[in-house]
């Protein structure tokens, strides 16, 4: 400990200390007057307006501060070890003024015309710099949208124009120029390719100049912008999909941008009309590509009381494979895990620890952008350490999808193979669990069987989403296994609610599953068994350790898990501080051995019985590091736990450092 405080001491004395320039650490907006501001509440420090206007005062503020420049320094950049990582935020005085411009014309472009913004910049020490931007905004001036001139127009299109109106309310300069789009959207479904609407602030009205231009008919494609994809297939997408000579279709030609846009391979699409000879023009589609080669790092931490891991690897897309718009997604972990001693080799370590790794790589080519159909294959690979085992789980499947911008439904044939081995350390657990056919699992075994598979995903964002849906289903209508039939279907959902705006979000989980066998001697598969326990579902049981009624659930025991499982789940995500998430959550559920109780032999399967289902309570936190996402858990079960012959620990704790975008 003494060696690593000194190391700790020489390495922040040999950090430049009079060469770096003074440090921001605080940025903050002040005011404005509550008169005529937002209404909704942020995670900004309170400000200095009376407390019944303060929320939406905050709120304005927050939203002019994302225009600005000038880093905020968080509280990691005040630890010398962390600096080195993720540098401090430097002090810059033309980025400072810059913001303050910025923050100024936010207000004039939200309807406070006459606001103004004061610089201040503090030194309460030396090399600190705490700047303030002091927000006289004033009253904010209310428009009521108009049409200009459209007597050359058809009834319909004008009634239509009309109806695109924003409502009237506050100037916004960005609301407008989108309306703007919005009516030339409208002219351009009717016909005129080469309509153009400008919007003009007279007074208290906003004019919308309508230049519909004459009727334009549709003659060819040219695709413009591409390289490494090019426009052939594409043409002969569009081809079959618009009809030549028609006038102008913008509504079937937004569905279109909207699918090529979708694809990965393609960054935007805009469409124009191109040279008009004779009231007839052909379509020009103006393509920008997407980075043909993108990959992200992949890290995970984790800790409880029966597990320790850490696993290391990158994830990689490559878009506009060739000449079409073929896409790949994947990714590598390698890493190492640690459980706890088996029961036959007290105090060693040996046999139940090892290396881990997850392969991933996904494959899609459109078969037709128009229809969104697509050839898919997936390849994937698993090399796992657990508790008396070590398994190998390669997987392949192949098939087609059909995909949106929030869904994607798959069909495909899946091959997937399972070889469970052992240690020396581990082979007297392995020995109870693996077997011939009966009571125990098959040692290796390969399934063949078709699926599908629907995701659905409409979260705001990826990392800490606060609103949103993700959903996944599987479904195995049938399949067969040594001549017995078997089926297999389980569906998990995330909701978001955001119960308060960034402050308070409500996550809502349910996961249910069945593989269901249709001859009572089947044999046992591990693959196809449900698990709970572990930081993600149950976290009041340690890693896979809830088992079903009427067994131990520990090492020795072949049934943690089973065939058929309910869970759900309610958190409560409470960000007390804008790097701080307190999260108090409910976990409930159980896994069974069928939907029915059966009695095979002497040995007596359970069904269902929601008197079986047991739940733990327990307060996490969440807070931003420099390498990721950090979650901590306590989680405890206020009841004891019903059908297990020996039961886990009442409580147990989970702690998670985590970046898997």
């Amino acid at each position: 400990m003494r060696l690593l405080c000194l190391c700790f001491l020489g390495l922040s004395a040999c950090l430049p200390r009079h060469a770096e320039p003074p440090w921001a650490v605080g940025i903050r907006v002040r005011g404005p007057e509550p008169s005529g501001t937002l209404w909704t509440d942020p995670d900004l420090p309170a400000l200095e307006d009376d407390l019944p206007h303060r929320a939406a005062a905050r709120e304005t503020a927050q939203q002019a501060r994302r225009v600005m420049v000038q880093e905020q320094t968080h509280w990691w950049q005040f630890v010398p070890l962390a600096a080195i990582v993720r540098p401090r935020a430097a002090f810059d005085a033309e980025g400072v003024e810059e913001d303050r411009e910025r923050v100024e014309r936010w207000f004039h472009d939200h309807g406070w015309l006459d606001a103004s913004v004061a610089l201040e910049v503090t030194s309460p020490r030396e090399r600190w710099r705490v700047v303030t931007l002091r927000v006289t905004a004033g009253e904010r001036t209310e428009v009521t949208p108009v049409l200009g001139s459209v007597e050359a127009l058809p009834a319909p299109v004008e009634v239509a124009l009309q109806e695109a109106l924003p409502p009237a309310g506050p100037w916004v300069s960005q609301t407008y120029e989108a309306a703007s789009r919005r009516l030339e959207g409208v002219l351009r479904a009717a016909g005129y390719g080469q309509a153009s609407v400008t919007a003009q602030r007279a007074g208290d009205r906003v004019i919308y100049q309508v230049e519909p231009g004459p009727v334009v008919y549709m003659d060819g494609f040219r695709w413009l912008g591409l390289e490494s994809i090019g426009g052939a297939a594409l043409d002969r997408l569009a081809r079959n999909s618009i009809r030549q000579g028609a006038p102008w279709d913008g509504a079937r030609l937004d569905a279109l941008v909207a699918d090529l846009t979708a694809r990965p391979a393609i960054a935007s699409v805009r469409v124009e009309p191109g040279p008009v000879v004779d009231g007839a023009a052909p379509v020009t589609f103006l393509v920008e590509e997407a980075p043909r080669l993108t990959w992200h790092p992949r890290y995970s931490l984790g800790a409880n009381g029966a597990l320790l891991s850490a696993t290391m690897g990158a994830g990689v897309e490559t878009h506009g494979v060739g000449r079409r718009l073929v896409t790949s997604r994947g990714h590598l972990d390698v890493g190492y895990r640690l459980l706890p001693t088996i029961s036959e080799t007290p105090g060693l370590l040996s046999g139940n620890h090892g290396p881990t790794a997850d392969a991933l790589l996904e494959w899609d080519a459109p078969l037709s952008v128009v229809s969104r159909l697509a050839l898919y294959l997936r390849a994937a690979g698993l090399l796992d350490v657990r508790r008396g085992y070590r398994s190998v789980e390669p997987e392949a499947a192949a098939g087609v999808s059909w995909s949106t911008e929030s869904t994607q439904l798959v069909a495909a044939a899946v091959v997937d193979h399972d070889a469970f081995t052992a240690s020396a350390a581990q082979r007297p657990v392995y020995g109870r669990w693996f077997g011939p056919d009966g009571d125990r699992f098959l040692p290796s075994y390969t399934l063949v069987y078709p699926e599908l598979r629907l995701q659905v995903d409409t979260l705001d964002r990826k990392v800490d989403p606060r609103r949103g849906l993700h959903a996944e289903a599987r479904w195995t209508p049938r399949a067969e296994f040594r001549g017995r039939p078997w089926q297999r279907a389980d569906a998990d959902v995330r909701g978001f609610v955001p119960l308060h705006p960034r402050v308070w979000t409500a996550v809502i989980r349910g996961w249910a599953g069945a593989t269901t066998w249709e001859v009572p001697d089947a044999p046992r598969l591990f693959g196809l068994r449900y698990h709970l326990g572990g930081p993600y579902d149950m976290r009041a049981w340690s890693f896979r350790r809830l088992a079903a009624p009427g067994w131990d659930g520990t090492v020795d025991d072949t049934r943690i898990g089973g065939n058929v499982l309910l869970y759900a789940s309610l958190e409560s995500r409470h960000r007390v501080h804008p790097h701080l998430t307190v999260t108090p959550f409910v976990d409930v559920g159980r896994t069974w051995e069928g939907w029915r109780s059966r009695q095979i032999g002497e040995t007596l399967y359970g069904g269902v019985n929601l008197q079986d289902l047991t739940g733990d309570v327990g307060l996490g936190i969440d807070a931003p590091t420099p390498l990721g996402m950090l979650r901590t858990a306590v989680a405890v079960q206020p009841l004891p736990t019903t059908g297990l012959v020996s039961a886990p620990p009442r409580w147990t704790w989970q702690a998670n450092l985590d970046m898997r975008l």
